[in-house]
């Protein structure tokens, strides 16, 4: 097996320590800048999309969304910043939401805009637009994608969080069944290692050990802030929910207590993790094309 680069950092002397030191040093550097700048997933154009991270960290889930918008629109995207998992998550996904939304002020919103997100992401998105509504009058369209605040009856404890991140890597990665599902309710699975546990699932993360702990640091960031979160006030823009029928329900009756400008709703057919597959996608694709001709 390789050595990670820090113990190679560490067997080397002279000039090639220092270049690597130098190396290191800089991805680090992009590491920590590449969630706090929106990266662009496709060149600007007439409208636009803003695509919030889920509680992964990463944008990847979001590439056959942006594959099939219409021509024209271009599309942003803020992946999840590795210095946020050290803000207290009771205030972090407001925290969060505030980096954004600076940086969306200072970019400028063109006219025709929205922000989207699935999961975690949807949630995140509705903060920042509130924040933007709060601090600038900007009210953008905002779809939230399977996605809703106060989901959890119980706290979180580490081995359900555990639990949950292995789940959620595997299905991203495509592997389900009666075995992945599991996961969930295993307590096993929430005490064992990650690798070991993902490995016996059949997913290889692809990742060293670091970059496998950095990504579950953000991941139990992201739970904890959202089971902290309950908008501190209401959002007057427009907003679209679509939800798959386990959620549909329970998701719009939370939100629409706290929407007071238009409030659309939707079902996908599926599951959380078949939103950006046919024909769930179609059905995306249209509703944000329609939220943005509106």
């Amino acid at each position: 097996m390789n050595p990670a680069p820090g113990d190679r950092a560490d067997r080397l002397t002279g000039p090639r320590k220092a270049l690597l030191e130098r190396l290191l040093a800089d991805r680090r550097k992009a590491e920590a800048a590449a969630g706090r700048t929106p990266v662009s997933m496709r060149p600007p154009g007439p409208a636009r999309v803003v695509l919030l991270h889920p509680s992964g960290g990463a944008l990847f889930c979001y590439v056959p969304l942006v594959r099939a918008l219409r021509e024209g629109i271009g599309v942003a995207g803020f992946a999840a910043d590795p210095q946020d998992t050290a803000l207290p998550p009771g205030d972090g996904l407001t925290a969060t939401a505030a980096r954004i939304a600076r940086a969306l002020t200072a970019a400028g919103l063109p006219e025709s805009a929205c922000l989207a997100g699935w999961s975690y992401g949807g949630v995140l998105a509705f903060e920042t637009a509130r924040q933007l509504e709060r601090d600038t009058g900007r009210r953008p369209p905002v779809v939230l994608l399977d996605a809703s605040y106060a989901e959890d009856d119980v706290p979180l404890d580490e081995p359900t969080v555990r639990r949950r991140f292995v789940h959620d890597v595997a299905r991203l990665a495509g592997r389900d069944g009666p075995k992945v599902r599991a996961v969930l309710d295993d307590p096993r699975a929430g005490e064992a290692g990650l690798r070991e546990t993902l490995t016996s699932l059949g997913v290889e993360p692809g990742l060293t050990d670091e970059e496998l702990a950095d990504r579950y640091a953000v991941f139990r960031f992201c739970a904890l802030a959202l089971e902290a979160y309950h908008p501190p006030g209401p959002y007057g823009g427009p907003v679209t929910l679509l939800a798959t029928a386990a959620h549909a329900p329970v998701f719009a009756e939370r939100w629409r207590a706290v929407c007071t400008g238009p409030f659309h709703t939707g079902d996908l057919p599926g599951d959380h993790y078949t939103l950006f597959t046919q024909p769930a996608l179609g059905r995306i694709v249209t509703a944000i094309e329609q939220t943005l001709a509106s």
